[in-house]
């Protein structure tokens, strides 16, 4: 099982730029040496990339994968804390989408994301009128590198070990709706359905979705408070 690890891990680490790598290590050394096992972990698979993110979702959700529940904690905290991309990047993504500049689009725009998932991040911001809504934008190249990660996971997870054997479902499952995740308009159709079948029970509180300013980069929705389905006792992939 320690085998399968080191070989997604040692491959992952291998993709990335030589500075980056630099980088991770500067970051992990000081986790390590704290025996900050779980942080550890969470560092090394949001910075390999958004497969091992997700990887990494997996494996918080799993106890009898991960023994320790501090250590799988810091995993399921991948789910709305991976790393983030630069406003100036979201910027790009939204101005080539919309042919817009920001600021002819939203009078406010938060570049702080208050969530980043594996292959997106979601902001704050504020449309022309002054009406609230939350935007979630697709980081760039991310489907890409997601595409990339699985795929040398996959290999990885060829091991005969149990954890490569318990691992199988969960990354044959994220290898199947990644396309689908890096295309916003199937969220948008299902924030859709939800809409619809919730009609009928207003305490279920459903955004509603901005269809003018909407893409398959970003999505632009009302804003509806609630509680993250982590905070539910429920896991996420």
């Amino acid at each position: 099982d320690r085998l399968f690890l080191v070989n997604i891990f040692t491959a992952g680490f291998a993709e990335l730029p030589s500075a980056k790598r630099m980088t991770l290590l500067q970051g992990l050394t000081p986790l390590i040496q704290g025996s900050k096992t779980g942080e550890a972990m969470a560092h090394l698979l949001g910075a390999l990339g958004p497969g091992y993110v997700k990887l990494g979702q997996v494996l918080g959700n799993r106890p009898d994968l991960v023994r320790k529940e501090s250590d799988r904690d810091e995993l399921i905290k991948l789910a709305e804390a991976a790393p983030a991309i630069e406003l100036s990047a979201g910027r790009k993504v939204v101005e080539a989408e919309l042919k817009k500049p920001l600021e002819q689009v939203f009078r406010k725009f938060d570049p702080i994301p208050i969530g980043v998932g594996s292959i997106g991040q979601v902001h704050r911001a504020e449309l022309m009128d002054g009406t609230p809504v939350v935007v979630k934008v697709i980081k760039p190249g991310a489907e890409g590198a997601l595409v990339r990660n699985m795929t040398t996971i996959e290999k990885g997870s060829e091991g005969t070990g149990q954890l490569a054997k318990a691992l199988k479902p969960g990354i044959a499952e994220i290898k199947r709706i990644s396309s689908l995740e890096a295309d916003l308009r199937y969220e948008a159709a299902a924030i859709k359905r939800a809409e619809i079948n919730f009609a009928n029970r207003p305490e279920e509180n459903v955004p509603v979705v901005n269809d003018q300013l909407s893409t398959s980069n970003i999505l632009v929705e009302s804003v509806a408070e609630g509680r993250a389905v982590t905070e539910m006792g429920f896991g996420m992939t």
